[in-house]
């Protein structure tokens, strides 16, 4: 079978260190091993040097090859321009270049929709139930997009995410659950807690629980500073604050409470291992109110840390962790009842280990790899059906 030609075409200047942009790179990695020349299409930057690949694979430590090409727009300004501008630019100005691919790929539902004017066959990702998010508001353009002979499909990050588009009358072949993934290579060495804590300068008498993820108070965090607050006998750890503001400050205020700013994935990981549980925000507010954490990319990185996962009863979520089998859930918005359980959770060092055990053994299939070859076989699958593979 013949390599198709893929063109991925982003809207943000990178590297970068945002979830959507390692979620692309580790997608077009995976892909790269599944018959696809792939090349990855960015923005220019008016003011800065652009990064090559070996850059970009460097700061994402990936395995997998592609070209970057890049497209001078807009680079810098306003963030809505950036992404509304930019993909039509790119069909535009690099149209007949754009004619030699077989298939364009995009979570920016503006270069979808570029490519099919254009007449390549599109391909659209998102963890976004847009839909349900925006009221149907959005309805219309995504009746339109899915009807195009030429539209391959969505691939959707949750079913979650996918029943939002099945409810306006989509067809399910047109859809994909695509689940993201983690890196390997982010994870070697493996590392006991012992040998995590020693080489982090930690003590091995208190458990800990560590957070990972932006600080702001639309992700619910300040749940788990409640948390952290009732349990004294605890040390809390969170990762990825971006400055000093008011969750920052609570938490100097508490003794048993660290904050560390980003870290690279191969560090990160090493806070994992010194780890006893890893914690989800166990609130609503990032599903239902910010609408805009919909089965979190840490998820899977807490999976393959092989650590207890604490996490919120939540609608996405429960699409991967079970209660009691490969992570500890309690009720969303019901501090009492998350701190007893975390407290019960935390004087059980047999269930601690099982939950562990079993998070380590779910995580296998859990790979950008694996995700890679699920997006491979749905894109030849959709270009068979709609006659248009050559």
């Amino acid at each position: 079978m013949k390599r198709l030609k893929l063109a991925y075409i982003f809207d943000q200047l990178l590297p970068a260190h945002t979830a959507e942009s390692e979620q692309l790179i580790n997608t077009l990695s995976a892909l790269s091993f599944c018959d696809f020349e792939c090349t990855l299409f960015l923005p220019a930057s008016n003011t800065d040097e652009n990064s090559s690949f070996e850059i970009l694979k460097e700061f994402y430590h990936i395995s997998g090859t592609f070209k970057v090409e890049y497209i001078h727009s807009i680079f810098p300004g306003p963030r809505i321009l950036q992404k509304a501008v930019h993909p039509a630019l790119c069909m535009t100005l690099l149209h007949k270049k754009l004619k030699r691919f077989d298939v364009v790929y995009s979570r920016n539902i503006a270069a979808i929709i570029s490519a099919l004017a254009a007449g390549i066959p599109a391909m659209y990702d998102t963890y976004r139930p847009w839909p349900e998010q925006y009221h149907h508001v959005l309805t219309p353009l995504f009746k339109v997009m899915f009807s195009h002979p030429r539209f391959l499909g969505a691939a959707l990050h949750s079913e979650y995410a996918r029943d939002a588009y099945l409810k306006i009358g989509v067809q399910p072949e047109q859809t994909i659950v695509a689940h993201n993934g983690f890196n390997p290579l982010n994870f070697e060495p493996r590392l006991s807690k012992k040998d995590a804590r020693s080489r982090l300068g930690l003590s091995l008498d208190r458990p800990m629980a560590l957070y990972s993820g932006r600080m702001d108070p639309e992700k619910g965090i300040d749940s788990l500073l409640d948390l952290a607050e009732g349990s004294p006998e605890c040390d809390f750890v969170f990762i990825g604050s971006h400055g000093n503001g008011p969750l920052e400050k609570r938490a100097a205020n508490s003794s048993n409470i660290k904050v560390l700013g980003w870290l690279g994935a191969q560090e990160l990981s090493i806070w994992f291992y010194a780890a006893d549980v890893l914690m989800l925000p166990i609130s609503k507010s990032p599903l239902k109110q910010a609408g805009n954490t919909v089965l979190p990319m840490k998820v899977f990185s807490y999976f393959a840390a092989g650590r207890t996962i604490f996490a919120p009863q939540s609608e996405d979520l429960s699409e991967l962790l079970i209660d009691g089998e490969n992570a500890c859930l309690v009720p969303q918005d019901d501090p009492k009842a998350a701190l007893d359980k975390f407290k019960t959770l935390m004087a059980s060092p047999d269930t601690l280990q099982s939950l562990a055990d079993n998070a380590k053994a779910f995580s296998e299939n859990l790979t950008w790899q694996n995700r890679g070859k699920i997006l491979s076989d749905f894109i030849q699958k959709r270009m068979g059906a709609l006659n248009l593979a050559s």
